[in-house]
């Protein structure tokens, strides 16, 4: 029988955190075996509001509220607007394949129709979150609204034109969104029109001015290519503050690198697994040289009373209990290769996976450790970089565009 995750009621937010744990697990490098998952999003949500793993490009953000704003026009009522909603996603999906199959970044582009998740519930969060979205709460509220928002509307016109003038009419909707091009609702590209790249620019700036994602787009960085965001070229060009957090930022990420290791290391290491310790031996030990000049940006991040950012999205407290003592202990060490046979931080990393899993952590052994594949590669956390790279690309590119041809 396969498991299933099912929830009978959630806020916008974790409906989206629930999603990308949902697709993380098919990511060897961002699976959260250690529990520290919330402070890599708060990390994340600083850098880059608005934004989730399974998001693919920046147009989607228009789609969305294209389609409903059409949806609305038709009064669609509240008991038939989640059908044709799908319908009308199906319909985006079959357009994009057929007019631009070698794009990247088509939701949907194998599953089609059948396709689970549709790009209305992934964009929903972001869509609120850049001001695009006037409607507050989750998007089943908002079909159960629609039938409110009609009789609201209805009840505007009535008004005579001194009161119209004084009174806004009521909408879901960003009063200023760029009316679709001419192929909608069969769209021919992902690519942004100069006007929808403006739009998309004024939200960010407008509701997240200070962030790494409203910067990017102001330095006009473009390269997809930049594997991590501390690599990026413009970096001498942002804030005290964000230069900061993303120094931060990167050592949290390299010191979980280490914690992954040791935890896939002490799996292999146990006399039931199938997998040989080497691998992880050698990835320890290449680990331990590149961080040996890294150390006082190590201890420099040490005191979580300045981790601020990072505190006022509330991640978990056990995480970062984890987290400092973690860090305390490798910088303890006189030589950090030392981790390959040190029998404290081991078991330091089997109290964490005990306290995160309790009866379902893999160093209890049995079934659970017989299924493990193996942890590959370990890479370092991301913070959803390879997401927003590619949608800053998006709005960046859709500036430099002569009009909307």
């Amino acid at each position: 029988m396969s498991a299933t995750i099912t929830w009978v009621d959630s806020s916008a937010e974790q409906q989206r955190r629930m999603m990308e744990l949902l697709n993380s697990w098919a990511e060897t490098e961002t699976l959260d075996e250690l529990g520290v998952g919330t402070i890599r999003d708060a990390f994340s949500d600083f850098f880059f509001p608005g934004t989730s793993t399974i998001q693919t490009r920046a147009r989607y953000m228009l789609f969305i509220p294209w389609m409903y704003r059409d949806l609305e026009a038709q009064k669609v009522p509240s008991w038939k607007v989640a059908d044709r909603t799908r319908h009308y996603e199906g319909d985006i999906i079959e357009a994009l394949v057929a007019n631009c199959p070698d794009e990247d970044g088509i939701i949907g582009a194998q599953a089609g129709r059948s396709l689970r998740q549709m790009p209305g519930s992934i964009y929903w969060t972001g869509l609120a979150s850049w001001g695009i979205r006037s409607f507050q709460g989750l998007r089943r509220a908002y079909h159960r609204s629609l039938d409110r928002f009609y009789q609201r509307l209805k009840d505007y016109r009535h008004l005579d034109g001194e009161a119209q003038r004084e009174t806004p009419p009521p909408h879901n909707w960003h009063r200023k969104l760029p009316e679709p091009a001419d192929d909608w609702p069969k769209p021919k590209t992902l690519e942004l029109r100069r006007s929808e790249a403006v739009f998309l620019r004024d939200r960010i700036m407008e509701e997240h001015p200070d962030t790494l994602l409203a910067r990017l787009i102001d330095l006009w960085f473009n390269n997809t290519e930049v594997g991590r965001l501390w690599m990026v070229p413009q970096l001498s060009a942002l804030s005290t503050e964000l230069q900061a957090e993303i120094d931060r930022a990167r050592s949290f990420a390299e010191l979980m690198q280490a914690a992954n290791l040791v935890y896939a290391l002490v799996l292999a290491e146990m006399p039931e697994s199938a997998e040989s310790p080497e691998v992880y031996h050698e990835q320890l030990l290449d680990w331990a040289e590149a961080n040996a000049s890294r150390r006082s940006a190590h201890a420099r991040h040490a005191n979580q009373n300045e981790w601020l950012t990072v505190k006022r999205r509330r991640p978990a407290a056990g995480a970062l209990h984890f987290e400092h003592e973690w860090r305390t202990h490798l910088m303890s060490l006189s030589d950090l290769s030392a981790l390959v046979d040190d029998h404290d931080a081991k078991e330091m990393i089997r109290r964490r996976e005990v306290r995160v899993k309790r009866s379902r952590a893999r160093v209890h052994g049995g079934r659970r450790l017989e299924r493990w594949q193996g942890a590959g590669r370990v890479g370092t956390l991301a913070f959803r970089w390879a997401t927003a790279r590619v949608i800053i690309a998006d709005i960046v590119d859709g500036l430099e565009r002569d009009g909307d041809a």
